[in-house]
Order: structure tokens, then sequence, then C-alpha cells
């Protein structure tokens, strides 16, 4: 295990709205992620996305990255393809929850296998299940948000997840106490990192516990969720990193 005397820092930032905005500031994040690196910092890219839509974005813009936190801290997956944590959950349970999504015409049902997600899940390796619906569909049927809370309050064990990426909305399922926030406690402990050499940016509902655990920062958008969230608010991620950066040399 390393230790602080090497000092390793941890950088964490959500892809979706953070890293990527768009294909110009992208190419930015992507030197500016290199450069931490070059620093000396664990990069950890964390998202709701599955291991293989996030590998293919990593990949085809060559992001630099230590560890994939994929599903909203459900499971980590290191540079070399590795499970470093996976956090699977009862299949009973799954099964209630495949029963809710039956009643929901979602656009895609993903199922949180090791590495990625399939159609026809094994239930005895599954680290959750997330299912995407129409933000507007949502807006018409009242129906659906009620009977997702009713689960919610019958499975007190498991960890359920609302947040909107319009014109989605991403009903999540994971086991308790499994967010954004608690992968990045596993990677700290792993290192022996304090909070201070812990780096955070997010922009959106799921990555509020990340920011909040650990004084981060947050992109300046318009979202209402994250209107009192953050120490402070950029419009890039690379303005943060240059702050970063210009503070460790």
């Amino acid at each position: 295990m390393k230790n602080k005397e090497n000092n390793i820092k941890l950088f964490v930032a959500d892809y979706d709205g953070t890293i990527y905005t768009d294909d110009i500031n992208l190419s930015i994040n992507r030197k500016r992620l290199l450069m931490l690196h070059k620093l000396g910092f664990i990069i950890n890219i964390s998202t709701g996305r599955s291991f293989e839509s996030i590998k293919e974005q990593v990949d085809k813009h060559k992001l630099y990255y230590d560890y994939l936190t994929c599903a909203d801290g459900s499971v980590i997956i290191d540079k070399d393809d590795n499970i470093v944590l996976f956090n699977e959950i009862d299949s009973n349970a799954i099964n209630e929850f495949i029963e809710f999504t039956s009643t929901v015409n979602y656009e895609e049902i993903q199922f949180v296998y090791p590495k990625y997600y399939g159609e026809s899940p094994d239930l005895d390796k599954i680290a959750g299940i997330n299912i995407a619906v129409s933000t507007e569909l949502l807006r018409e049927d009242k129906s659906i948000f009620e009977r997702f809370n009713k689960l919610k309050n019958k499975l007190t064990d498991y960890n359920f997840l609302n947040y909107c990426h319009y014109p989605i909305n991403y009903l999540c399922f994971k086991k308790k106490g499994v967010t954004k926030a608690s992968s990045i406690d596993y990677l700290r402990k792993y290192y022996n990192l304090d909070k201070d050499s812990v780096y955070v940016i997010g922009d959106s509902y799921n990555d509020i516990e990340m920011i909040t655990e650990f004084n981060g920062v947050k992109i300046n958008n318009d979202n209402p969720d994250m209107k009192d969230v953050g120490k402070k608010s950029y419009y890039q991620v690379y303005e943060y990193i240059d702050e970063i950066i210009n503070k460790e040399i």
C-alpha cells in the first residue's frame, strides 16, 4: 500500500457535463489530465455510465486515467481493465426491481456486470440496474415515481437514485451506501490519503455526495440541484486543473 510520504494526490472528475462538454474543451481537458498525471496525481473518472460506454469514450478521446468508476460507484476498474471493487447485490432484490422495470416503458435497461452492461444478466453477478426513462414520460405518468418510491420504501437495504440528464431520467438501483463518494473513499483509503489530498469536480445530482464529502467544486451550469453545492464553480474542468497545477508547482 502506498502512503502520504509519496506525495500522492487523487483527482476525481465526472465525465458527461464535466470532462466532456464539447469536443474543443475536451481536447484541452485531455492535455490537463495528462499534466496532472505527470505531477503524480491518480486520475479517477467517475461516471454513471457502464464500463463499456465510458471505456469507448476514453479510448476514442485518448483520455488518461488510472481508474474508471462506473454506475455511480458500483464498480471500480483500473487502467488495465482489472476489477478493483464490485458491489454485488442480492439476486432476490434484483428480481423485484426487474419486476418494477417491466411496468415501465423505458428507453434502455442497463445491468451492471463486473465489467459491462448486458441484456441477459446472470442475476448472481450484478452490482445494480439502471433504467433510462424519457423525462417527458415521467412528467406524464406520475405512477412511475409512485411505484419506484414504493419499492424504495420496501427494499431499505438498497440505494435508489433518480437523476436527470434531459431528455432522459435515470432510475438506478444499487447496494446501500454505494455512491461516487463511497468509491472515492475506497481509493483514498487504499492509498492512505487524507481528504485534503483529494480533488473532486462534477456537474449533476449524482455528483452531490462526492462534492460535499470531499469539499469539491462544480461545473457552472443551470442545474437547480447544484445551486448550493460545492465551494467554487468553474465553466470547464481545465480551469480547475490549472488552479491545482499552479498550487502544486
